[in-house]
């Protein structure tokens, strides 16, 4: 990272923090973002010296806001969907509809194998035996915390996965 930028992020940590928690519900969220920003502006590299670093991390804090309320809004509609009944009495599936889930699912069960071993015992404990994090946490000797991030990076990678292959990134 470059350095004015490193310093820029430390002197307005605090002022981000708070920026990307008046917007989200979960602090805990927020600090996950404002860490996200940091990783983000870790691997940035700068060409030319930023000449308002201020504005420049709050533009980038912004973007992840985004970001993640545009996921968040994906994952309520295919969930909504998913949930009413009604829709499914009336929903004929095209033979390209069923080509793409069918996509879809050899797309996820690719990225689930693809995971490191800890992170893809976590995820299908959670999700095929719908176990809770602390039970998960009991069988592998590892803190709910880190379940958790498990399954932050299995949920992320399974996106990233769909969404590379099947152009839902936009």
């Amino acid at each position: 990272m470059d350095q004015d930028l490193l310093a820029a992020f430390e002197q307005y940590r605090g002022e981000l923090q708070a920026f990307l928690r008046t917007r989200l519900d979960s602090p805990e969220l927020a600090d996950d973002l404002l860490q996200d920003l940091y990783l983000k502006l870790d691997s940035y590299t700068v060409s030319k010296k930023i000449q308002a670093p201020r504005a420049f991390l709050y533009r980038a804090a912004n973007n992840l806001l985004a970001d993640h309320f545009r996921t968040q809004a994906r994952r309520d509609a295919k969930h909504q969907a998913a949930a009413d009944p009604a829709d499914e009495a009336t929903d004929e599936r095209t033979p390209e509809q069923i080509a793409l889930q069918r996509e879809r699912l050899r797309l996820l069960q690719r990225a689930v194998t693809a995971l490191p071993d800890k992170c893809q015992q976590v995820f299908r404990m959670r999700r095929f035996e719908e176990l809770e994090k602390e039970v998960i946490a009991a069988r592998l000797g590892i803190s709910v915390n880190m379940v958790e991030k498990h399954l932050r990076k299995a949920l992320s990678e399974c996106q990233s996965a769909l969404a590379a292959r099947l152009g839902e990134g936009d």
